[in-house]
């Protein structure tokens, strides 16, 4: 479940970055990205059901 949380995560902050043109905005939205992406570790072992 947890995976699957940072998976949509990461999903919503690329698709902000790529509607958004505010340097802040994206400034924000990028390390918001760097630190999930930090979070989520690879799942070899993972298996969609």
């Amino acid at each position: 479940m947890e995976f699957f949380i940072h998976e949509r995560n990461l999903a919503h902050y690329r698709k902000i970055l790529s509607e958004t043109t505010d340097p802040v905005k994206r400034q924000m939205v990028l390390r918001l990205l760097a630190d999930e992406q930090e979070t989520v570790s690879p799942r070899i072992d993972w298996k969609p059901a």
